[in-house]
């Protein structure tokens, strides 16, 4: 995703898709800079993530700077001809305004609901 307005915060749920998923190459979160720069921001597979039917654990983060981008990005290992690394991502909210007390404010306060 690409964002023409910097974006200070994201509230994102994440998990595996099933318990058997074989993620064993790399899943991260990756923004990018005003300059579009793209760099790791966090590598998802060190966040011991429950399987989506467990309930899928809640991440947020704040960028002081703002970001221009956002991406999810996974590889894995082909085996076989079932697709077997996948992750379930859900709930994404982003934070427009600079300052972390109304970004904090939005994390702390969003509540999911259900249409």
């Amino acid at each position: 995703m690409n964002f023409n307005k910097p974006i200070y915060s994201v509230l994102y749920s994440v998990g595996f898709w099933s318990n058997s998923e074989n993620l064993d190459g790399t899943a991260a979160l990756k923004i990018k800079d005003s300059n579009g720069n793209w760099t790791q921001m966090t590598n998802l597979l060190s966040l011991q993530l429950n399987a989506r039917g467990q309930g899928l654990k809640r991440y947020s983060n704040y960028f002081p700077n703002g970001i221009y981008g956002l991406k999810f990005e996974c590889t894995a290992t082909a085996t076989g001809s079932r697709n077997m690394g996948r992750l379930s991502i859900d709930d994404i909210v982003f934070g427009m305004k600079a300052g972390s007390n109304d970004n904090n404010y939005y994390i702390t306060n969003y509540r999911k609901t259900v249409a």
